[in-house]
Protein backbone atom coordinates (compact mmCIF):
# COMPACT_ATOMS: atom_id res chain seq x y z
CA UNK A 1 0.00 0.00 0.00
CA UNK A 2 1.35 3.20 -1.09
CA UNK A 3 2.38 5.84 1.85
CA UNK A 4 -0.12 9.33 1.77
CA UNK A 5 2.30 12.39 1.20
CA UNK A 6 2.00 15.34 3.18
CA UNK A 7 -0.35 16.87 0.94
CA UNK A 8 -2.60 14.61 0.32
CA UNK A 9 -3.15 13.61 4.35
CA UNK A 10 -4.12 17.92 4.50
CA UNK A 11 -7.00 17.31 1.65
CA UNK A 12 -8.10 13.88 3.44
CA UNK A 13 -8.75 15.78 6.22
CA UNK A 14 -9.95 18.92 4.42
CA UNK A 15 -12.28 17.03 2.63
CA UNK A 16 -13.48 15.24 5.71
CA UNK A 17 -14.15 18.30 7.20
CA UNK A 18 -16.04 19.88 4.50
CA UNK A 19 -18.27 16.41 4.31
CA UNK A 20 -19.02 16.77 8.10
CA UNK A 21 -19.98 20.51 7.48
CA UNK A 22 -22.05 20.09 4.47
CA UNK A 23 -25.45 19.73 5.75
CA UNK A 24 -25.45 22.92 8.55
CA UNK A 25 -25.63 26.23 7.54
CA UNK A 26 -22.31 27.77 8.60
CA UNK A 27 -20.14 30.68 8.05
CA UNK A 28 -16.61 30.13 6.58
CA UNK A 29 -14.08 29.02 8.97
CA UNK A 30 -10.50 30.77 7.86
CA UNK A 31 -8.69 28.61 9.64
CA UNK A 32 -9.78 25.53 7.18
CA UNK A 33 -9.66 28.26 4.07
CA UNK A 34 -6.07 29.49 4.87
CA UNK A 35 -5.40 25.75 4.57
CA UNK A 36 -6.74 25.36 1.28
CA UNK A 37 -4.78 28.70 -0.14
CA UNK A 38 -1.55 28.34 1.23
CA UNK A 39 -0.16 30.63 -0.46
CA UNK A 40 -2.60 33.78 0.62
CA UNK A 41 -0.78 36.08 3.24
CA UNK A 42 -3.97 38.00 3.52
CA UNK A 43 -5.73 33.93 5.13
CA UNK A 44 -2.86 33.36 7.03
CA UNK A 45 -2.98 36.58 8.68
CA UNK A 46 -7.29 35.91 8.78
CA UNK A 47 -7.10 32.33 10.08
CA UNK A 48 -4.24 33.70 12.69
CA UNK A 49 -5.92 36.28 14.26
CA UNK A 50 -9.38 33.79 14.22
CA UNK A 51 -7.23 31.19 16.17
CA UNK A 52 -5.92 33.98 18.77
CA UNK A 53 -9.76 34.84 19.65
CA UNK A 54 -10.23 30.84 20.35
CA UNK A 55 -11.45 29.57 16.98
CA UNK A 56 -10.58 25.91 15.90
CA UNK A 57 -11.34 24.00 13.04
CA UNK A 58 -14.36 22.83 14.31
CA UNK A 59 -15.74 26.00 16.61
CA UNK A 60 -15.90 29.50 15.51
CA UNK A 61 -16.31 31.84 18.73
CA UNK A 62 -19.34 33.83 18.59
CA UNK A 63 -18.53 37.42 17.69
CA UNK A 64 -14.86 36.60 16.47
CA UNK A 65 -14.55 39.11 13.98
CA UNK A 66 -15.65 41.46 16.25
CA UNK A 67 -12.97 40.76 18.85
CA UNK A 68 -10.28 40.81 16.13
CA UNK A 69 -11.66 44.48 14.57
CA UNK A 70 -11.12 45.64 18.77
CA UNK A 71 -7.68 43.64 19.38
CA UNK A 72 -6.20 45.11 22.09
CA UNK A 73 -2.84 42.87 21.38
CA UNK A 74 -1.08 46.11 19.89
CA UNK A 75 2.20 44.19 20.12
CA UNK A 76 1.18 41.33 17.73
CA UNK A 77 3.30 41.45 14.84
CA UNK A 78 -0.32 40.93 12.75
CA UNK A 79 -1.96 43.76 14.43
CA UNK A 80 -1.63 47.03 11.84
CA UNK A 81 -2.62 43.75 9.42
CA UNK A 82 -5.84 42.04 10.88
CA UNK A 83 -8.85 41.76 8.88
CA UNK A 84 -12.43 44.13 9.66
CA UNK A 85 -10.05 46.84 11.26
CA UNK A 86 -11.78 50.72 10.71
CA UNK A 87 -9.83 51.49 7.75
CA UNK A 88 -9.86 55.11 7.75
CA UNK A 89 -8.25 55.12 11.07
CA UNK A 90 -4.62 55.19 10.78
CA UNK A 91 -2.56 52.55 13.03
CA UNK A 92 -1.27 53.97 16.21
CA UNK A 93 1.20 52.01 18.42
Amino acid sequence: MKELTVKEKRLLGLEKAWKARADKSYEVNPIIKSRESLSSRATAIKAMCAHCMGCTEDHLEPNWKAEVKNCTAFKCPLHPFRDYQDKEKPYEV
